[in-house]
């Protein structure tokens, strides 16, 4: 990879990830159920730990945020 393709794949990469923790704060302080759970693929596993446990895929994460945490 040339440092330039580096540089742009790094700088890629950044404003993902950026885009990512906006996506998680924002969706779930401001209640904005699409921007959330866009975030989370189908077979993901959110494992908050005690005392909340672990949610898998969609239906984990509806179920964690609408009935527990919000």
């Amino acid at each position: 990879m040339t440092s330039d393709s580096a540089t742009l794949d790094h700088l890629l990469s950044r404003f993902a990830l950026q885009d990512l923790v906006s996506d998680y704060c924002l969706g779930f302080d401001k209640r904005d159920w699409d921007r959330f759970i866009g975030i989370w693929w189908e077979d993901c596993l959110w494992e908050i730990g005690p005392p909340f446990g672990d949610f898998a895929g969609h239906e984990g994460i509806t179920r964690a945020v609408k009935d527990i945490l919000w």
